[in-house]
This record gives C-alpha cells, structure tokens and sequence, in this order.
C-alpha cells in the first residue's frame, strides 16, 4: 500500500503489465490467444465450482450475510 494515496499501487502495476503482455499475444498468433481464453474458461469454472462443493460436500456453520435470497437459498424452498 502507497502510504500517500492509500492505494495499492504495486498490484495496479502488476495488472498493467500481465496485461500489456497478454495484449502482446496478438502477434503470436490466433492459437496463442484461443489457448489463453480457454484456459481462463477452465480457470473460472474451477473458481466457481470449488466453493460450490465444499458448501455441500463436507459439514459446514452457513450464516447468511448481509445480502441473503431468503427463503430462496440454495435453490430450493425454505417453509
């Protein structure tokens, strides 16, 4: 963290050059790039299925945060 600007400037920077460099990928190729968006595709679905699992898969304390669906959690209707 910047202690000025309160920001964290060392990960902006981060960003913008794993960015930059994936934009680069354009001259490499059509594979290259086709290649990198399949493995973000796979990437997310791991993200989003891991936690799906582990809430139903082992014995957990669910508590609702400040956002909750109600009675319509985890898909199903709560009487």
């Amino acid at each position: 963290m910047n202690s000025y600007t309160k920001t964290p400037v060392n990960t902006v920077w981060f960003c913008c050059i794993l960015s930059i460099s994936l934009g680069l990928l354009v001259f490499a190729g059509e594979q290259a790039i086709g290649a990198v968006f399949v493995l973000s595709v796979v990437g997310l679905y791991v993200a989003y299925t891991i936690p799906i699992a582990a809430r139903f898969m082992f014995e957990n304390d669910y508590k609702p945060g400040p956002f909750d669906l109600g009675r319509w959690v985890s898909g199903r209707l709560k009487r």
